[in-house]
């Protein structure tokens, strides 16, 4: 059955988090090292006229101005360029950025070589939808790099193991492609890593347990894949993280009770997966949680008490699950940010409490499917209920 809660509330969270974090980003001519041999401006530039060679792009947009009759390459549209030290003591310029977002470029990622631009802060090809191949593991060799953004495209094939050698890298994004294989264990290197974003690709297997040890980690996204076994118990060793989302995969097993650990989480969703057993009552520590979604899934027992302890909670969304018992007083009359409430399609009992209508902001209140009877006082004053009771 369809999922009635509005999802753009957990976007728009994440959306948040997302430019939070670009604020917080380390600027692009941060950092300077020796260059290389062989890695000269005119080679770095050298690979990137290859690469677009290789392409089919709009005559009205960036890579037009890539040209090899000797123009500067830090003029070319997309690309920018810093200073580093040469061996002699004197600063030259390199590229430090790749910025090709939405550049309509169709061809193969794998035809760029990285190992010609190893002073690489920033590259972003994302939203351009038709840049297919593989992601060959010599990107490794980018060791400056700090934000990559390749969502939004047609890759295929494995995350190589290798790019859990990127040191330096805060901001991952590799959502939105055809990528398969399991989540590299690699990952969890990546010390500095405060944003990774996997969804919408075929990534199969377990969650590897390493990427408990990113804890400097503020989102992570693995929703719509086709991951397995059970919530790693170490992923509640991401003190930091604000946004957790791993909906839609294939996972089983209890919630872990560790889990309300995570003190600064604000939105989680573990929605549509087959996970058993209960609600863990930990969960009721997390009072910075404005998101909980844990619906289609085959949760048991009863609604935690301690779940009214969320003051900032605006969603909450268990529907399509097994839970027993009654609607907790606590739970349904402390929430008074909610704005989004959906029980639907459980085994609730017992009377729907009148402690609803202290829910002032409530837009959307969901109970049908159930056993409930009766209706809270505030339906006389415009609470906009959609169901209640059997149906």
């Amino acid at each position: 059955m369809e999922n009635r809660m509005v999802p753009p509330l957990l976007h728009c969270l994440v959306l948040s988090f997302v430019l939070l974090l670009l604020l917080l980003a380390p600027r692009q001519a941060e950092g300077r090292a020796t260059p290389r041999r062989g890695t000269s401006l005119k080679t770095q530039a050298g690979a990137l006229l290859r690469w677009r060679s290789s392409v089919r792009y709009s005559s009205k947009h960036q890579l037009g101005t890539w040209r090899g009759d000797g123009m500067y390459p830090c003029n070319w549209t997309g690309i920018n360029c810093g200073d580093t030290w040469s061996r002699g003591g004197t600063t030259v310029q390199v590229i430090r950025g790749i910025s090709l977002a939405g550049a309509s470029i169709t061809g193969r990622l794998d035809a760029l070589r990285f190992q010609s631009l190893p002073y690489l802060v920033n590259l972003d090809i994302s939203s351009n939808y038709g840049i297919s191949g593989v992601i060959h593991p010599g990107i490794s060799s980018l060791s400056m790099l700090s934000s990559l953004n390749f969502s939004a495209n047609q890759l295929s094939g494995d995350i190589p193991v290798a790019i859990g050698n990127l040191g330096r890298l805060a901001r991952m994004d590799l959502s939105n492609n055809n990528l398969t294989g399991q989540i590299p264990h690699t990952l969890g290197n990546l010390s500095r890593l405060s944003f990774l974003s996997l969804p919408g690709n075929r990534l199969s297997g377990n969650i590897p347990w390493q990427l408990g040890q990113l804890r400097n980690l503020r989102v992570l996204d693995l929703t719509v894949n086709i991951l397995s076994g059970q919530i790693p118990s170490a992923l509640a060793n991401l003190t930091n993280l604000n946004f957790l989302d791993l909906s839609s995969n294939r996972l089983e097993g209890p919630i872990p009770q560790v889990l309300g650990n995570m003190h600064k989480l604000q939105a989680i969703s573990l929605a549509v997966n087959n996970l058993t057993g209960t609600i863990p009552p930990s969960l009721g520590n997390l009072t910075l949680m404005e998101i909980m979604f844990l619906h289609h899934n085959q949760i048991t027992g009863p609604i935690p008490v301690e779940l009214g302890m969320l003051s900032s909670l605006i969603g909450l969304d268990f529907s399509q699950n097994l839970l027993t018992g009654s609607i907790p007083s606590s739970v349904a009359g402390n929430l008074t940010s909610l704005t989004q409430f959906a029980l639907w399609s459980n085994l609730i009992t017992g009377s729907i409490p009148h402690d609803l209508g202290n829910l002032v902001n409530l837009e959307i209140l969901d109970l049908s499917f159930n056993f409930t009877h009766g209706w809270p006082c505030a339906g006389s004053v415009g609470l906009p209920i959609v169901g209640s009771g059997v149906g």
